[in-house]
């Protein structure tokens, strides 16, 4: 990696609207798309491990399970399904067929100009 500090903007201001904001994030965060799902899994099982101690816990030690245990275990269950979703999406995102720069150009690249020779 290399360390390129970042410039001024040249002129004016963004004009980057919050949504567009949110989508460029998301963006940037799906080029990594395999670290993203595999570390959401791995929160996802931790989180899972943590709520069936605790409701064990709860069962073991007699307690009402009340409401909030039944909306918490709702809520645990909706986040591994999303979570085991994006890791089936990266599976699947693997099988696409990738760019390649040095074949996939010429849908690209209209033209060459050539701006200064190294020697």
């Amino acid at each position: 990696m290399i360390r390129l500090d970042r410039g001024h903007r040249i002129q004016g201001h963004s004009r980057m609207r919050f949504t567009d904001l949110v989508m460029h994030g998301l963006a940037a965060l799906f080029a990594y798309h395999d670290v993203v799902s595999t570390r959401l899994l791995l929160g996802t099982v931790l989180l899972l491990l943590i709520t069936s101690g605790a409701l064990a816990a709860l069962i073991a030690t007699g307690a009402h399970l009340g409401m909030g245990t039944i909306a918490l275990v709702v809520t645990v269950g909706q986040f591994s399904t999303l979570a085991l979703l994006a890791a089936f999406l990266t599976v699947m995102n693997r099988s696409a067929q990738p760019f390649l720069p040095a074949r996939d150009y010429v849908h690209f690249v209209s033209g060459l100009t050539e701006l200064s020779r190294r020697d």
